[in-house]
């Protein structure tokens, strides 16, 4: 019997358009013959919409709302709710729901709470795990504390940036020039600046602060190589891809990872379950726009430090699903440092696991069975505790 996947996209996010993209292409590796598909586009004013059309990347260009059903997730239900006449009715039974939102509002642990409420198995991290992932400085805190390598850093609220006067001497103080700002809770390079001068690090805050109210300042690895590693499971049994190198001269902005050829229309057929079909992936799309190297060039001491590193990382974030944890070697003094974990990575790090012996396919169903077995753990746990407390502590409301 086929499961109901549902592939939860879009959002009240900048990386809304990234989202879509990659639900694009997990849409076009589900294997058909175990489930049907049940795509949910969430609009960049928060509303949940289903449909067909869902599977045609033009449709988004000239988006039309009239044509889908709106839907939505209520508490304890496991059903996908469908709008009729301002009422909800029950439409479908979800088995699993695959998140495929990137950034604010739906990678922070926001969407992850509402599938728990739903007891809907879902395919990312926790709603800890995810609201720590996609704060910035709050990951770095923890990575420091579990003596995990990082540059130098300091946070600085919008508050400090405007009403204190040595703000920039503060910041100077704790990280030298050159620096990296970006906001605290974004990704996908929105916001981030590389500054050699003060003017730069006053003009880059000042873009920072546009999307975040708390912004970091970071220490530049100058001599940089940058190094992926993608990381699948859970806390119990977790399992390493094959490293990448990025090939990057420069500052890898939004333009170079994204701006690309694209999917257009996923058909439900037998053979768009293969990913390798050369008219969707024949071109380079989503994060296979960037040049890499697989696996990258690395000395035993670093492939060892990085591997150890990245299940420590996932460990202590309490991660599950399938993550990317974003490294940076300083190519002078081989210091290797740990830049960020990506719970919901760009194409779910699908290139890296092919290269590993894993195909998009068998990737999707390791999902959904990570979804389950944390679903049934939480099922198995006590939730409620009857006592006395409230015949032994009666209280009178007087108006």
């Amino acid at each position: 019997m086929k499961k109901n996947l549902m592939i939860i996209f879009g959002g009240k996010s900048t990386e809304h358009d990234i989202s879509i993209l990659t639900a694009l292409q997990v849409m076009s590796a589900v294997n058909k013959e175990k489930y049907n598909l049940f795509p949910i586009y969430i609009t960049n004013d928060g509303k949940w919409f289903f449909g067909d059309n869902l599977l045609d990347t033009k449709f988004y260009l000239n988006f039309d709302k009239k044509t889908l059903k709106e839907v939505s997730i209520l508490p304890n239900s496991k059903y996908l709710f469908v709008k009729k006449f301002n009422k909800y009715k029950q439409f479908a039974k979800i088995d699993c729901a695959i998140i495929s939102c990137h950034g604010k509002n739906g990678e922070d642990g926001t969407i992850q709470g509402l599938l728990e409420l739903g007891g809907i198995p879902y395919s990312s991290s926790g709603v800890d795990g995810s609201a720590i992932g996609l704060d910035k400085s709050l990951m770095k805190q923890i990575f420091a504390y579990n003596k995990i390598p990082i540059t130098k850093f300091i946070e600085v609220t919008k508050k400090e940036f405007e009403t204190e006067k040595d703000i920039f001497l503060k910041i100077l103080s704790k990280v030298d020039l050159p620096v990296v700002v970006k906001p605290n809770r974004l990704g996908s390079s929105i916001g981030i600046s590389i500054c050699k001068t003060q003017e730069e690090l006053f003009e880059a805050m000042h873009l920072a602060f546009m999307f975040d109210e708390k912004v970091l300042v970071e220490k530049l690895v100058e001599n940089l190589k940058e190094v992926n590693i993608s990381v699948l499971g859970d806390s119990e049994n977790a399992i390493l891809s094959v490293t990448e190198e990025v090939q990057n001269k420069g500052f890898l902005s939004f333009d170079k990872k994204y701006l690309s050829s694209s999917p257009s229309k996923i058909k439900n057929d037998k053979k768009q379950n293969d990913i390798e079909n050369k008219n969707l992936f024949g071109s380079k799309n989503g994060m296979q726009n960037m040049d890499r190297i697989i696996p990258a060039n690395l000395t035993k001491t670093e492939q060892k430090q990085i591997e150890e590193l990245s299940k420590k990382i996932f460990k202590c974030l309490n991660s599950k699903g399938v993550v990317r944890i974003d490294f940076m070697i300083d190519t002078k003094s081989r210091k290797v440092y740990a830049n960020e974990i990506n719970t919901i990575p760009g194409s779910f790090a699908f290139y890296l696991w092919e290269k590993s012996g894993i195909k998009f396919p068998d990737l999707i169903d390791k999902l959904v069975d990570i979804a389950e077995k944390h679903q049934k753990k939480s099922d198995s746990l006590t939730t409620t505790f009857t006592s006395s407390v409230l015949n032994q502590n009666q209280i009178n409301f007087k108006k």
